[in-house]
């Protein structure tokens, strides 16, 4: 999927009809760092994928795990050795669910089938797609759903 089909395929958050998702849009998404707090995290203003980290580890109360390299390595074993480099694992401390991260899932043919695969787990029940983040959630409170967001 290029940029173009992704922003016309893509909702905002007068779209959204999930109270979770628009919550996660409205909080961790859309919310602004500040400078000196970016300078704080040694985070650039364009590292898209540092700060919604960094925002959806304050918001959930999430910590890294190890789990993005026993995901990345069980999909290396099928064709993909390059994942673990682009895919980080979040647990929420409230109910144990992890938060896939995975950097430029649409930046060619092989990461598009490494997201596709993510996405494919039996875990995973929500799908966020931010074309250059893509947001995996496995809380079994959350319905099957995927999202294209802007």
């Amino acid at each position: 999927m290029n940029r173009l089909q992704h922003l016309l395929s893509a909702q905002n958050a007068y779209n959204i009809q999930s109270p979770f998702l628009y919550d996660l849009y409205c909080h961790v998404v859309d919310a602004r760092i500040s400078r000196s707090d970016l300078r704080k995290l040694g985070l650039q203003r364009r590292d898209r994928y540092g700060q919604l980290r960094f925002k959806l580890m304050d918001y959930y109360g999430a910590m890294e795990v190890d789990n993005g390299r026993s995901v990345a390595a069980d999909i290396a074993t099928k064709g993909n050795p390059n994942i673990g480099t682009n895919l980080t694992s979040l647990m929420c401390r409230e109910d144990g669910s992890l938060i896939r991260m995975m950097r430029k899932p649409h930046r060619n043919s092989e990461t598009e089938a490494q997201w596709e695969q993510l996405v494919g787990m039996t875990d995973t029940r929500m799908v966020v797609d931010l074309y250059d983040v893509g947001l995996i959630f496995t809380s079994t409170k959350l319905a099957r759903q995927r999202f294209i967001m802007r």
